[in-house]
């Protein structure tokens, strides 16, 4: 009797193990499904530079000034549904210029960026920050050794606005501080300020706003009105809580708002038509494209391979089931006996083989919650945070109930079959 009684444990453990290996199987599936998928997102966005997951809009005309948009125009375009995915918008402003006589002069650049002292490194001098000051390159000045602190620069726009010498808008430039551009910063959004040197041409030379929104004849001696300034704002993603449920849509509602910027603030349909110097770039829409492809094919491969080991583990679960069952063949024949019909007999059986069984269960989903953490921490880059989305839960309930009705299938034949067959046997 103490023989059968650990024989029996021992058999009820193996279903129990079994049973809990199904759930693991089934639960676990959805659970890293998820994880793989945010896994996959934040990768990408990791690996991208902000500029092609950012956004752009940039607003410049080389013929109507009237169509040009302010930074802070450009901002308000942006919807607050949409903006709320995006990290607080840089604003900046570019002039191409060249020093005096103009003719046969290498290109350069004024850059104001909101903040751009921060993201620099002033090696001599100190940051511009007011209205006709600059700040050059390092490289810049070991290519021209005149240009020293406190030299006064006479510049001119040259653009496809301002393409003749007598026309061009003047103004006067002090050098008050050198800098170098740290490598790989995000807040410069791709913009590289230096490395022009090397191939005759000049590095940006860093001046704050006032310089570009200064009077005629006021500080920085400007004879006409610039022509051809280049407005932008840029639009760092908010990369931290862009997830596979945000991007996807994303993707398709950051397309529509570029092709047409100031649509979201149009009140009628004259100014939809507006034809306004206004333009938006993205890189996220082919990066949410590449998601959705992901996604699907996760949606597919994931639960195919963890389908076909619950699959066998089942299998197997049903062949321990029938054999336990078999097992007590004679326990049944004596229940019979005893005047308990077939649905007795079910019960009887039901009552060892049921237990481990439904214990399985939480067990199962215990160790899916633990290769879960594993997986994610050890196996999935850039360990993506718990879910359990709700496909996780029909999953715990359709393997309690598949399970269940497995073992009520594998004593039904015993069950039913008559004494005689059942003495015969034992």
């Amino acid at each position: 009797m103490l023989h059968a009684t650990r024989y029996r444990r021992a058999q009820a453990l193996v279903v129990l193990v079994l049973s809990a290996l199904v759930t693991a199987c089934v639960v676990f599936a959805p659970m890293y499904n998820r994880a793989l998928q945010q896994a996959m997102v934040t990768a990408r966005l990791q690996a991208e530079p902000a500029q092609a997951s950012g956004m752009s809009l940039t607003s410049y005309s080389a013929v109507n000034q009237a169509s040009v948009k302010s930074p802070d125009d450009l901002v308000g375009y942006v919807p607050p549904a949409l903006a709320a995915h995006y990290e607080p918008p840089i604003r900046g402003r570019y002039l191409v210029v060249r020093e005096e006589p103009l003719l046969n002069r290498p290109d350069g650049q004024f850059v104001w960026r909101d903040g751009f002292c921060q993201h620099v490194r002033i090696v001599a001098g100190s940051c511009p920050t007011e209205a006709g000051q600059v700040a050059i390159s390092a490289g810049q000045q070991k290519t021209r050794p005149a240009w020293k602190l406190g030299v006064t620069l006479r510049l001119g726009e040259w653009d496809d606005a301002a393409t003749q010498v007598a026309d061009a808008p003047r103004l006067t430039a002090t050098i008050v501080g050198v800098y170098t551009q740290p490598a790989r910063d995000p807040y410069w959004f791709g913009t590289l300020l230096t490395g022009r040197t090397e191939g005759g041409e000049l590095d940006a030379m860093l001046t704050p706003e006032s310089t570009f929104t200064a009077p005629l004849h006021g500080p920085t001696g400007l004879t006409a009105a610039l022509q051809e300034v280049h407005n932008l704002a840029d639009f760092p993603l908010r990369t931290a809580t862009t997830g596979i449920d945000q991007i996807i849509p994303l993707g398709p509602e950051v397309n529509t708002f570029v092709q047409v910027p100031w649509a979201p603030t149009a009140q009628n349909a004259q100014q939809l038509n507006a034809s306004l110097a206004v333009y938006g770039s993205s890189g996220l829409p082919p990066i949410a494209a590449d998601m959705v492809a992901g996604r699907d094919q996760a949606d597919v491969t994931v639960p195919l391979l963890v389908a076909q080991l619950a699959l066998l583990l089942a299998c197997v679960l049903w062949l321990v089931l029938v054999a336990a069952t078999d097992q007590r063949r004679s326990e049944v024949a004596v229940a019979k006996l005893r005047g308990r019909g077939s649905a007795g007999a079910r019960r009887l059986l039901l009552a060892e083989t049921l237990p481990p069984v439904l214990l399985g269960v939480p067990v199962g989903a215990a160790v899916a919650l633990g290769l879960s953490a594993l997986a994610r921490r050890l196996v999935l880059p850039t360990s993506p945070p718990f879910e359990a989305p709700p496909l996780t839960y029909a999953a715990l309930v359709v393997a309690a109930v598949a399970m269940t009705a497995l073992a009520v299938v594998s004593v039904r034949r015993v069950s039913r079959e008559p004494v005689a067959s059942l003495v015969r046997s034992v």
